[in-house]
């Protein structure tokens, strides 16, 4: 069936379902296919004196019989665990670290208004089956359960499950001001569904149910957009839920409409009632232009039942991941030296201040393991220099040192150099190829407040020089070194406030100044780097203090902003740097759960520079910004579209006149249409062919008779037109 047409017949036959109900809100499915609609009757049944679960912060209760079997997500339950904060779990595990996005979750296989709550105290939690087989109902009630931190802020909820379906009410009696709330359910993989998620979520006297609406099948995919550089693979990972019956076990997987190559499995095994992911990919191809794209239909079909996502493919340079790092880290330091990049320090996952030293090897090798460094530091930042890694200061185990550290790359040995002239952390370091300069940071007794500090280190002398202090303070920014430039870009100001503004010092005036050309939001604690002759930036906390994926490029010759390509994980508290040769690095992070990262990802760019070394090669005329560097005669299939007269070492192969500026350069007869426009004797070796009378301006150097149909207009006498064998002689 046409698609089109399939979409507006699944549309009539929405309106006809819907026709004369109430204006509920329906939300789409998440990939297993469960819904939620908000019409259901708010109906508070208190059940206080149903049983007392007793939590301290942080518990989750012993696993608690329902009476019946319940389905979740495909698998059958017969009992159920309390989570103190405000859900019920299948798998017995909790967290106070809320995240509305499905990628940072910490848990699955909850169901309820997950949030961060404390019952130590204050309040109670109550569960209670009522009814009687086959309509049983296993309710849990939080009642006066408190934030976490603030006991006045209370929230009054029930989640109540029924016996048969597959399905939940929720009954929100009084919900909380503050704190982050997800009121919905998750299973495994990207299965879930939110009613709402964010600060104060959920009106008071509200009913929601989650339902699941029978036989189907259900196809899903979190990204239905990527890009990929020409020559690499977009994968796309599906999720396929089989509810056909009767069921076959098997769902047919059919990709149409693509005219780039594609890969996928033409069929998936699913058991009825279950979900199971495969993975679509997409082959960019070599040649594809920057910005072209490919859309297709990725289908599902079993017994009967159908579903079709579509999915576009985007030809683009994007980041690359390359090896992780060992385990995930945060403030750690990172610098490019060589073809290699260094991150040093940091804090790992389980909050330890860390000493190591990891070098990344692009040629194969990946990361291997250097000598640690001396001391434990951590919030730091580093530069590269003739081999070598600065790391000025940092937080120590307990304290903010001042201790400058000096990794020799070659040697695998770190030494220390002369002190810096303060004890800061969350500094930024650069070098302009001479010298290492410290920006800003903060110092632990005012701690967070953005510094005014600039000091410069000496290598050759070993030491340290105040420079001309920052016209504002700042602590966490993003910093880097170009043409005789330092851009400051972000950070938090002294008062600890987010910024949007860029700093920059010019050496050539030993000043500063503020440019007019703002972030296109606030930033701070993200990573930065040169590339293209432009400074980067990529990830940090964004407005709203939540971490981005966003890349932002900054000209110096446009003064300006630009978006760059997304991250493929949003993160703040990473390392970074980045160079013409070798591109630009982003390592580790954290995430806005709080989870450290092991993520590394990889940027190069041609910075748009045409580097064919054989002729154009494009199927339109020459788009080179300058004239033609072939080194060839153009070849392409329209007339030589150069900016200067015709560089060619071979005669003219346009396909029209000669739209030389200078005489005709062609080493063969004239071959324009229109009378010779040579400036000398005409040099044809045959008759003229001229259409009008001989314009020579000597005698008729014709070797045979004169063949003009006119009288003979050369200077001599005698026409020779008008009968006679022989040659004109004048007689």
């Amino acid at each position: 069936m046409n698609r089109k047409i399939l979409a507006l017949a699944v549309l009539f036959l929405g309106c006809l379902v819907n026709a004369g109900a109430s204006m509920a809100t329906i939300s789409e499915p998440d990939a297993f296919g469960y819904y939620w609609r908000d019409d259901a009757l708010y109906q508070w049944n208190d059940i206080s004196d149903g049983t007392l679960v007793e939590l301290e912060d942080g518990e989750v209760s012993d696993p608690i019989a329902l009476g019946f079997n319940f389905i979740f997500y495909g698998v059958t339950y017969s009992s159920v665990y309390i989570a103190d904060n405000g859900h019920l779990t299948f798998d017995g595990t909790t967290s106070p670290n809320v995240s509305c996005d499905w990628r940072l979750t910490e848990i699955d296989n909850w169901v309820g208004v997950w949030t961060n709550l404390d019952p130590t105290s204050i309040g109670a939690i109550y569960y209670k089956v009522l009814g009687t087989e086959p309509n049983r109902k296993f309710v849990t009630q939080y009642t006066g359960v408190p934030q976490s931190g603030d006991d006045a802020d209370l929230g009054t909820f029930q989640i109540v499950m029924d016996e048969g379906v597959s399905g939940f009410d929720f009954f929100l009696k009084d919900m909380y001001a503050g704190g982050t709330q997800a009121i919905g359910m998750r299973g495994e993989g990207f299965s879930q569904i939110l009613y709402d998620c964010g600060v104060g979520a959920g009106a008071d006297e509200t009913a929601v149910r989650f339902y699941f609406p029978g036989a189907s099948v259900r196809i899903y995919t979190p990204e239905v957009s990527q890009e990929a550089n020409p020559g690499l693979d977009a994968v796309y990972t599906f999720s396929v839920a089989n509810h056909a019956f009767p069921s076959k076990d098997q769902v047919h997987i059919l990709c149409m409409g693509n005219a780039w190559p594609v890969t996928y499995p033409g069929i998936v095994e699913v058991p009825y009632n279950e979900a199971r992911t495969f993975e679509v990919i997409v082959h960019v191809p070599a040649e594809a232009q920057l910005g072209a794209s490919d859309t297709m239909a990725v289908t599902a079909n079993a017994f009967g039942y159908f579903d079709v996502v579509e999915v576009t493919t985007t030809a683009n340079e994007t980041w690359l991941p390359t090896e992780p790092l060992p385990q995930g880290y945060q403030d750690l330091a990172g610098a490019l030296v060589g073809n290699n990049f260094i991150a040093a320090g940091g804090t790992y996952l389980n909050g330890g201040v860390d000493r190591e030293t990891l070098i990344y090897e692009p040629e194969g090798k990946g990361w291997i393991q250097g000598a640690d460094m001396p001391i434990f530091l951590t919030m730091i930042d580093a530069a590269g220099l003739d081999g070598k890694v600065y790391v000025p200061g940092g937080m120590g185990d307990t304290v903010f040192v001042a201790t400058l550290l000096i990794y020799n790359v070659a040697g695998n040995e770190w030494t220390s150099g002369a002190d810096a002239l303060q004890a800061h952390a969350a500094y930024s370091a650069v070098t302009d190829g001479a010298d290492i300069y410290r920006l800003g940071g903060s110092a632990l007794a005012n701690w967070p407040s953005g510094t005014t500090d600039f000091d410069v280190y000496h290598p050759d002398g070993n030491n340290w020089e105040s420079l001309p202090e920052m016209p504002a303070g700042r602590m966490w920014s993003m910093a880097a070194y170009l043409d005789g430039k330092i851009y400051v870009a972000g950070g938090l100001d002294s008062d600890g406030n987010p910024v949007d503004t860029l700093l920059i010092y010019n050496f050539s005036a030993d000043g500063w100044e503020v440019s007019p050309a703002h972030l296109p939001q606030t930033l701070y604690a993200g990573g930065a780097g040169v590339m293209c002759d432009k400074l980067w930036v990529f990830g940090g906390l964004g407005a709203g203090n939540m971490a981005t994926d966003a890349t932002y490029v900054y000209d110096p010759a446009a003064e300006d902003w630009a978006a760059g390509p997304l991250l493929a994980v949003a993160r703040y508290r990473l390392c970074g740097d980045g160079n013409e040769e070798q591109g630009v690095f982003a390592a580790g992070g954290m995430n806005p759960d709080w989870f450290s990262h092991d993520t590394v990802e990889h940027f190069t760019s041609d910075c748009g520079v045409d580097d064919d070394t054989t002729p154009d090669d494009d199927t339109t005329p020459d788009d080179d910004t300058t004239p033609d560097d072939d080194t060839a005669p153009d070849d392409d299939s329209t007339p030589d579209d150069d900016t200067t007269p015709d560089d060619d070492t071979t005669p003219d192969d346009d396909t029209t006149p000669d739209d030389d500026t200078t005489p005709d350069d062609d080493t063969t007869p004239d071959d324009d249409s229109t009378s010779d426009d040579d400036t000398i004797t005409d040099d044809d070796t045959t008759p003229d062919d001229d259409t009008t009378s001989d314009d020579d301006t000597s005698a008729d150097d014709d070797t045979i008779v004169d063949d003009d149909t006119t009288m003979d207009d050369d200077n001599d006498q005698g026409d020779d037109d008008s009968g006679g064998g022989g040659k004109g002689c004048g007689c």
